[in-house]
């Protein structure tokens, strides 16, 4: 398991989680020297899982979703609680689909966002996430952060934190690049 902290850093954890008679996990996460030090005083891991705290914070696989098997294998196991979705990701829209469809029929929540694409993909991710009931979107304001979205103003503008779908046809969107050019 990764966690993020300041500065973009990240620490691994071992982390122990197992269901609760509720339905919430218990769990714990530890660094990897704690864990091993853990077991070389030979703590069984027993009582590791008994000494778990309750945790209410959903469990979520974000870059753990590489593929559409990917999600569906973490879907099927039950293993999160939520299913973060890049459509580029899992193979676009039709496959973002698909895993929204198996992860609605498991119970577990599904959120669609980006991988940081131009315009067109986010406005992609975001007609997406509209069709899909329950599925918020998050993370997808990320044009900012590129030299050039690819798409003419006022693009996609965030509005009191919110991002309203483009009602023009087609994705909502013009590509500010005529067909045949090319960045050199």
């Amino acid at each position: 398991m990764n966690a993020g902290s300041v500065a973009g850093s990240h620490e691994e954890f071992v982390l122990l989680a197992l269901p609760d008679v509720n339905g919430s996990l218990r769990g714990k996460a530890l660094r990897p020297a704690a864990f091993e030090a853990a077991v070389e005083r030979g703590t069984v891991m027993t009582d590791l899982i008994l000494g778990l705290d309750p945790v209410d914070t959903p469990i979520a696989a974000d870059e753990e979703v590489t593929s559409l098997d990917a999600a569906l294998a973490l879907i099927e196991a039950r293993a999160v609680q939520v299913v973060v979705v890049k459509p580029q990701v899992v193979g676009g829209l039709a496959a973002a689909l698909r895993v929204y469809t198996a992860a609605q029929a498991a119970g577990i929540h599904c959120v669609v966002t980006s991988s940081i694409e131009t315009g067109i993909g986010v406005a992609a991710a975001l007609h997406l996430a509209a069709s899909m009931p329950g599925a918020p979107a998050a993370g997808l304001a990320t044009l900012p952060m590129l030299a050039e979205s690819l798409i003419e103003p006022p693009g996609l503008p965030v509005v009191r934190g919110s991002m309203a779908v483009p009602s023009a046809p087609g994705l909502g969107v013009r590509c500010t690049l005529a067909m045949g050019d090319r960045s050199e």
